[in-house]
């Protein structure tokens, strides 16, 4: 059997010390990225959760002016805090504003609906959704279902 000096023995142990240590950089650098990765799809999601949230709000304004208009003809909208009702997010509300139409009828009602949603993040978002919806109040029974109709003239999306 053949021996190893020392010093070979220094110079093996030296490669496979290296050795280990390049494969512990490797798998340091794949473990980062796939973490950024992670992170990055969590923000994406988070945000595409908050779209949903104000699309529902937006709705949520919407048959809330539905509601309003029936029950008394002369609305002329409101503004809607909703902060302490969605604790996750700073701001959250339904701005709902009668819209000036000399074009329209007298027994029909233009409202601009807007919901608004900001996040509390560190890196804070705003989702914003309107929609301008056309009422006409029935004359009759005010809990008749139905008793509102719309139409929807146009629907915004903006997130910054």
């Amino acid at each position: 059997m053949i021996g190893y000096s020392r010093n070979e023995r220094m110079r093996r142990s030296g490669a496979v010390l290296l050795a280990v240590l390049v494969c512990l950089g490797i798998a340091s650098a794949i473990t980062g990225l796939a973490m950024q990765r992670s992170l990055r799809a969590r923000r994406q999601l988070n945000h595409d959760w908050q779209l949903e949230q104000t699309r529902l709000l937006l709705d949520a304004g919407v048959r809330h002016v539905h509601r309003s208009v029936t029950e008394n003809p002369d609305y002329t909208g409101e503004l809607l805090e909703l902060g302490a009702a969605l604790e996750s997010y700073a701001t959250a509300r339904v701005e709902i504003e009668a819209a000036e139409d000399d074009a329209a009828a007298v027994s029909s009602k233009r409202f601009m609906v807007v919901a608004t949603i900001q996040n509390q993040d560190v890196h804070p978002f705003q989702t914003k959704r309107s929609r301008v919806i056309a009422t006409q109040p029935v004359a009759g029974n005010a809990e008749e279902p139905g008793a509102a109709s719309t139409a929807t003239d146009t629907d915004a999306d903006a997130s910054d």
